[in-house]
């Protein structure tokens, strides 16, 4: 077994105890492939730790843009170029 597939192997063995087992397995290959490159010289279950702090957050949704009256009334009058 080669460095790396070691190091994919803890890797993963240690994420796995952070999820109880429930990880789906193309998903986890992607994660792991993709931090390898980023963590080279790293300990895996260090990593790992790291990984499984990181995906508890929720990326926030960006803000919605505010269509009150006065967009309405601007998009009518004739400084849109849209004017009725």
């Amino acid at each position: 077994m080669t460095n790396q597939e070691a190091w994919r192997e803890e890797f993963k063995a240690a994420f796995r105890e952070f999820a109880n087992g429930k990880l789906d397995e193309k998903w986890l290959d992607d994660v792991c492939r993709t931090i390898y490159s980023c963590s080279l010289g790293q300990n895996p279950r260090y990593m790992a730790n790291l990984m499984n702090a990181i995906t508890m957050f929720e990326v926030p949704a960006p803000p919605k843009a505010r269509r009150g009256p006065r967009c309405r009334a601007y998009r009518r009058s004739k400084k849109c170029g849209r004017g009725d």
